[in-house]
């Protein structure tokens, strides 16, 4: 996934499950960057097919995008 925080040093990325359970985060910091989920947790145990959220924040602003983990 490619992340970009346009300068923003607490640019956020969250995964979320559709139970509104976050699963991971990341801290890519305010440049441009490449963010890999290989369908982990944070505890590195692996999470079941279906649909998951990725929640982006920078700059006081808020994207999200679903997506499906296939393994």
């Amino acid at each position: 996934i490619r992340v970009d925080g346009a300068g923003d040093a607490h640019t956020e990325l969250d995964l979320f499950d559709l139970r509104g359970r976050r699963i991971r985060v990341w801290q890519p910091g305010g440049g441009a960057t490449t963010v890999v989920w290989e369908g982990d947790e944070a505890s590195g145990r692996r999470v079941a097919a279906g649909v998951y959220i990725f929640r982006l924040r920078a700059q006081g602003r808020t994207l999200t995008r679903k997506v499906t983990w296939l393994p």
